[in-house]
């Protein structure tokens, strides 16, 4: 299928720099990528990530502080059969994050605008 995921969440590693990243489709067929600046990430540790999209700006958040943001320039998303991938990128393995993910939480609204501590414990549940 030449059905591509609306948008994809992920770290990407170039060449030894890592960034967070989010790719978007508007049409199903292309996507354009915003990048956080470059991150150090050690293995074996617990990182708190956000990515925040407040009206047209993706802010980039690591442990809380802000390590980029990116005007988003589309006005709409592609709703294909694709979905929403975390953690890797929808019908490839390239990006597959080798590590473990807890208390996922996407909602509907900008959570973070600014830098936050974040929580130690686990999320609320609804």
């Amino acid at each position: 299928s030449s059905d591509v995921c609306s948008s994809d969440l992920f770290i990407n590693n170039v060449s030894g720099t890592y960034k967070l990243s989010f790719a978007v489709s508007t049409n199903g067929t292309t996507t354009t990528e915003y990048d956080s600046s470059g991150i150090t990430l050690t293995t074996n540790t617990w990182y708190h990530i956000a990515y925040v999209k407040s009206t047209s700006t993706l802010t980039f958040y690591l442990n809380g502080s802000s390590v980029g943001s990116n005007t988003i320039t589309t006005n709409g998303y592609y709703s294909g059969t694709g979905g929403l991938a975390v953690g890797g990128v929808y019908n490839t393995t390239a990006y597959n994050f080798p590590g473990f993910l807890d208390d996922l939480r996407i909602t509907d609204y900008a959570r973070y605008t600014t830098s936050f501590t974040p929580p130690t414990s686990a999320l609320s549940t609804f």
